[in-house]
C-alpha cells in the first residue's frame, strides 16, 4: 500500500487543484461544448470522423466522452470531470514511467509539474478538446518504456511508435509529440537485449505508422495546412513566446481567467522576485534533461527519458515559433507539450538529486511560481486560497434565459459564436442556439434557424461582438417585427420572421 501513496497524493492534488474549475462548469465555452454536442448527434446515429468543421482535427474526444455521457448524462459538469479524468491519465501514465525508474515519492516530485498548472494548460478545462489524444500519445510513451521488461519487447516497442501515429491522426497536435516518442524509442532499443539489429521495431513502427496513418487521413481527408510550419513567422512568434505566452505557462506571469477572457494581474515585488526566480529554474531543469544525457553515471534509461523530455519542449517551442495560429495569448495552449515532458526532462536531475526532499527543494521556485500563478489565474474562480463558485460559472443567467425562452415557444434562437453552442449545449439544445454572422458547426441547425417562424436573438455583455444596436438596425431593414426583453444579463430580441 505505502508503494501507492504517492500515486494517490498525486491524484488527490490533481483535482484539488482544479477545484476551481470543477465548480464553476459554466465557463465551458463554445468551442468544448462542440465535442458533446458531437455526441449527442452520434447517440442518435450520426458518426462522422471529423470534428464540426475541422478538417485536422479528429471526433475523438466526442467518442471516448460517450460512455460518460450515457452514464451520467451530457452536462457541461460530467465533460468537464471527463476532461479532468483525460488530463489526470496523462499524470498517472508519467508518475508510472518515472516509478519504474525512481523512488515513487521522486516520481511524484517530477510529476508535479503537471499538477501546478496555470490557465494556458487549464484552459483546456473548459475546451474538452485535445486532452485524450494527449493520453493517447502518453500511452504511447508509457508502451515503449515496458517495453525492455516484456516478454515481447519487440511487439511492444513497435506497437508505441504505431500509437504515437495514431495519436497525431486524432489530432495533428499531436505531432508535437511524435518526434520525442521516436527518438525515446531508439534509446530504449539500443539499450534494450534485441540481439542485432536492435532498431528493426522502432523501424517497423514507423513504417506501419506512417502507412496507417496515410490511409486514414486518406479516408478522412484530414489537411495539414493548419500544421505548416512558418520560418519567416519566428521574428514575430519570439516577442510573443517570451513576453506573455511562456510566461503565462509558467506562471511568472499572471492572465486571470475573466468572462471576457485572461486579464493581466500585476503582483507586487516580492512575488514577482519569485516568479522571476521560478522562470529561471523552469528553464534550467528543462535543459538538464538534454544536458545531462552525456552523464554516463545517471542510468541509461533516465537520460533517455531526460532527452526525450527535452526533445519534445524544445520541439513544441520551435512549432510554437513557426506557427501560423500563434497570434495572441490564447495561443499558450499550443505550448502543452512543454507541460507534458516536463516530468521526463527531470528524470536526471532527480537521479542526481538522491532524494524526494532534496529535488523538491531544487525544483521550489518553479513549482511555488506555478502553483501560485496557477491558482490566481483562475481569476473569479478564487478568493483567496479558496475557490469560490460565480455567476457565470453557476450558469444562472444562461438557465434563466433558457426557461424564458422556452416559456415563448421558442425553440431556435442566434447569438455570438461564443455564446451560441455554449448555450445549446448548457440548455440541453432547448432551444438550439446558432451563431449570427459567424461559421456554422453544423449547418443543419442553421437551416432549421432560417425556417423558423418565430427565434430570438440574444445578447450578452460577455460577447461584445453581437450588440443589440446591430440587431435592431438589421431587423429593420429587413421590415421584421419583433419585442425586446431583459431576462438578467440578456437582451433579447423575439423576432417573427414570417
Amino acid at each position: 500500500m505505502k508503494k501507492w501513496l504517492p500515486l494517490l497524493l498525486l491524484t488527490a492534488l490533481f483535482v484539488l487543484f482544479r477545484a476551481p474549475a470543477l465548480l464553476n462548469p459554466g465557463f465551458v465555452n463554445s468551442d468544448g461544448a462542440i465535442a458533446a454536442l458531437q455526441a449527442n448527434r452520434m447517440l442518435e446515429g450520426e458518426w462522422e470522423v471529423l470534428h464540426w468543421a475541422r478538417n485536422y482535427l479528429t471526433s475523438f474526444d466526442s467518442v471516448v466522452s460517450l460512455p460518460f455521457f450515457v452514464l451520467f448524462g451530457n452536462t457541461p459538469v460530467v465533460q468537464l470531470w471527463v476532461t479532468v479524468l483525460a488530463q489526470l491519465t496523462s499524470a498517472w501514465l508519467a508518475w508510472s514511467m518515472l516509478a519504474r525508474r525512481l523512488d515513487p515519492w521522486t516520481a511524484l516530485v517530477c510529476t508535479l509539474p503537471l499538477v501546478f498548472t496555470t490557465m494556458a494548460v487549464n484552459i483546456y478545462l473548459f475546451f474538452n478538446i485535445r486532452q485524450w489524444c494527449m493520453a493517447l500519445a502518453m500511452g504511447a510513451l508509457w508502451l515503449v518504456d515496458r517495453a525492455p521488461a516484456s516478454s515481447r519487447p519487440r511487439l511492444l516497442l513497435t506497437s508505441g511508435v504505431v500509437l504515437g501515429f495514431l495519436a497525431m491522426f486524432v489530432d495533428l497536435f499531436a505531432a508535437q509529440l511524435l518526434p520525442g516518442i521516436i527518438l525515446f524509442a531508439i534509446l530504449i532499443a539500443l539499450d534494450g537485449k534485441w540481439g542485432w539489429r536492435p532498431l528493426t521495431p522502432v523501424a517497423a513502427g514507423v513504417g506501419l505508422g506512417v502507412g496507417v496513418v496515410w490511409l486514414l487521413r486518406t479516408a478522412a481527408h484530414i489537411h495539414t495546412a493548419r500544421a505548416a510550419l512558418d520560418l519567416t513567422l519566428i521574428p514575430r512568434n519570439w516577442s510573443l513566446l517570451f513576453d506573455q505566452c511562456l510566461p503565462a505557462l509558467v506562471g511568472s506571469k499572471v492572465y486571470a481567467m475573466e468572462e471576457a477572457g485572461e486579464v493581466f494581474v500585476p503582483q507586487p515585488g516580492g512575488l514577482m522576485a519569485l516568479q522571476t526566480l521560478g522562470a529561471i529554474v523552469f528553464g534550467l531543469a528543462l535543459s538538464s534533461g538534454a544536458a545531462l544525457f552525456f552523464v554516463k553515471r545517471i542510468p541509461w534509461g533516465l537520460r533517455a527519458l531526460g532527452a526525450m523530455g527535452a526533445g519534445i519542449a524544445f520541439t513544441s517551442l520551435f512549432g510554437f515559433l513557426s506557427s501560423s495560429t500563434a497570434v495572441d495569448l490564447l495561443a499558450g495552449r499550443l505550448l502543452l507539450p512543454v507541460v507534458l515532458a516536463a516530468p521526463f526532462a527531470l528524470a536526471p536531475l532527480a537521479f542526481l538529486a538522491g532524494t524526494p526532499r532534496r529535488l523538491g527543494l531544487v525544483l521550489s521556485p518553479w513549482l511555488l511560481t506555478a502553483a501560485i500563478g496557477g491558482w490566481l489565474s483562475f481569476g473569479a474562480m478564487v478568493n483567496g486560497p479558496l475557490p469560490r463558485r460565480t455567476l457565470r460559472g453557476a450558469m444562472t443567467e444562461d438557465l434563466a434565459v433558457g426557461e424564458f425562452l422556452r416559456s415563448k415557444g421558442i425553440r431556435y434562437a442566434a447569438a455570438d459564436y461564443w455564446l451560441a453552442y455554449r448555450l445549446t449545449f448548457i440548455l440541453g439544445e432547448k432551444p438550439i442556439v446558432v451563431p449570427e454572422a459567424s461559421e456554422d458547426r453544423y449547418p443543419k441547425w442553421r437551416a432549421a434557424f432560417d425556417r423558423e417562424e418565430l427565434v430570438a436573438y440574444l445578447i450578452h455583455p460577455s460577447a461584445s461582438s453581437l450588440t443589440s444596436e446591430a440587431v435592431e438596425s438589421s431587423l429593420v431593414q429587413r421590415e421584421l417585427r419583433y419585442e425586446k426583453a431583459t431576462v438578467q444579463g440578456y437582451t433579447v430580441l423575439l423576432v417573427h420572421q414570417r
